[in-house]
């Protein structure tokens, strides 16, 4: 089983999950590049933006865009969500 933390909403009108990811990985274009398609398959239809924290501030990597609309989301107003995965097709979710 796979679990992820991961916050879902919609910026300027496009449905994103925000993924809670270990810092290097939004350092590292490639890797995250890969992240982002994999989770791509288990959110389906929604874009995904990388969140990591670097000291007390967020960092992302993902769309410009959603990033700049993500940046004018209160922390505070993100219900972040633990997402467990069983196999490639099955979600399960536990608040």
């Amino acid at each position: 089983m796979q679990r992820i933390r991961a916050a879902r909403l919609t910026l300027a009108g496009i449905p994103v999950t925000v993924v809670q990811v270990p810092s290097y990985l939004v350092h590292n274009g490639p890797e995250a590049k890969r992240a982002i398609a994999e989770y791509t398959t288990k959110f389906e239809g929604d874009s995904i933006v990388l969140a990591a924290m670097a000291g007390a501030r967020p960092i992302h990597f993902g769309d410009r865009n959603l990033i700049a609309a993500l940046a004018r989301v209160s922390p505070f107003r993100i219900h972040w969500q633990d997402f467990t995965f069983a196999s490639a097709d099955q979600q399960e979710h536990s608040g």
